[in-house]
Formats: C-alpha cells, sequence, structure tokens
C-alpha cells in the first residue's frame, strides 16, 4: 500500500516507479491523500506493469462511501476493499467487474480500530458473504484484542478470502499472517518507515516481504 496512518502518501508515484520492478503482483491506495489524477496515474502505470488495483475506503459515512465507490469504478481498479456500507456499495459496482471486500465489525476512527466481541466479528463475516461480498478485509492488528483468536475465529466462520490489514508491522507478524493462509496482506507505513528492514530502502522493504511470504 502505497500509504501512511490511512492516507495516501503524496510521493505515491515516485514510490510505485520504485518498487514496481520487484515482482510485486499487487498495489494499493487509500481513498484519501491525493488528488483523483493521481490516482488514475497509479492504476494506469500498474495495469501497464500487469499488477492488481486495490483502492481502500477510510472515509467514513454512507455518502463519502458511496462517492468513493463511484470513484474506483472512474479508475478501474481491480479491486474495491475497505468501507463498512455494503449494500451502498454492492448497488453501486454491480455489473462493474469490481470485487468487493468490505471490512467487517465495527470500524471506527482514522486511523481505523477495529472493536466488538471476536463472535460480533465473525457474525459480520458471514453477515456480508450473504450479501454477495468478494471477501473481507479485516482489521486484525488493530483490533481492540486477541489479533490471532480473531482470525482464527473469522476464517471458521467463513470460506470467503481474507485481507488482513493494518499494522502488519513487523516479521513476526508477516510470518503469522502467513502461518493463517490468508488469502492477502496490505502493509503500508511499515515499508514507507522502513521498519521492516532496518537500514534498507523501501524497494529493499518489498522485496523483503516479497522473500518473506514466498519461502517454503
Amino acid at each position: 500500500m502505497l500509504t501512511h496512518r490511512d492516507v495516501t502518501v503524496p510521493n505515491a508515484l515516485e514510490l510505485f516507479a520504485e518498487v514496481r520492478g520487484t515482482g510485486l503482483r499487487c498495489i494499493g491506495f487509500k481513498d484519501v491523500g491525493v488528488s483523483v489524477e493521481v490516482m488514475k496515474r497509479l492504476v494506469s502505470e500498474a495495469h501497464r506493469s500487469s499488477m492488481e488495483t486495490f483502492l481502500e475506503v477510510v472515509t467514513s459515512g454512507g455518502n463519502g462511501c458511496v462517492k468513493s465507490t463511484e470513484t474506483a469504478l472512474e479508475l478501474g481498479v481491480d479491486y474495491l476493499i475497505g468501507g463498512t456500507y455494503v449494500d451502498e456499495t454492492l448497488r453501486t459496482i454491480r455489473g462493474s467487474g469490481v470485487k468487493y471486500f468490505p471490512y467487517i465489525g465495527v470500524v471506527e476512527g482514522h486511523p481505523c480500530l477495529l472493536k466488538g466481541s471476536v463472535e460480533e466479528v465473525a457474525a459480520d463475516a458471514r453477515r456480508v458473504a450473504d450479501m454477495g461480498v468478494d471477501g473481507v478485509n479485516l482489521l486484525a492488528y488493530r483490533y481492540i484484542g486477541d489479533p490471532e483468536r480473531l482470525i482464527s475465529r473469522v476464517k471458521e466462520a467463513t470460506n470467503l478470502p481474507i485481507i488482513i490489514a493494518g499494522n502488519v508491522d513487523d516479521e513476526k507478524k508477516i510470518m503469522r499472517v502467513k502461518e493463517f493462509n490468508v488469502w492477502g496482506v496490505t502493509i503500508g507505513g511499515a515499508i514507507i518507515e522502513r521498519k521492516i528492514l532496518p537500514g534498507g530502502s523501501v524497494k529493499d522493504q518489498v522485496t523483503h516481504v516479497l522473500r518473506l511470504i514466498d519461502e517454503r
């Protein structure tokens, strides 16, 4: 994710140029922080590099979520993730081919935090699965509780693909997420702050994460 503290960073295009040759197959950004014109350039450059694109909705409120969903359609992203207004979002993207992974549970604040009991979050996963979403975006390491118990329970509750998003900021968490065998993980701030591989460039951070994930 070309983001930090739930905002797309101003130099997102420059960072993308740095990491595009690493073997990274997916790139994402938030719906806030840069202009639509910059987002369009990111999507265009990513697709030119045969990468899939993800727009994460962190805007609160129904009107804001719908507007960001409409922006996702305008941009032509492959995946829309985040957001909590599932009915409205599904209506807006119907027939577009955009895959949708909403947040589950009670999501508040900015940067977003996840609240509610483990069972409540699991029940919300079942609810959105019944609504026809393509997967779920789980803020496991921003959960006010036990993140790994939460991941296990959500996996039990639904067969939907799961993205672990937010605060995956060291090798230990990356390896734990890998052990859970989830569909995907987003990492933004930890790479931009160079926390995963101290002393390494942003490109080095991404290369190191890919190596950790690909190791058998």
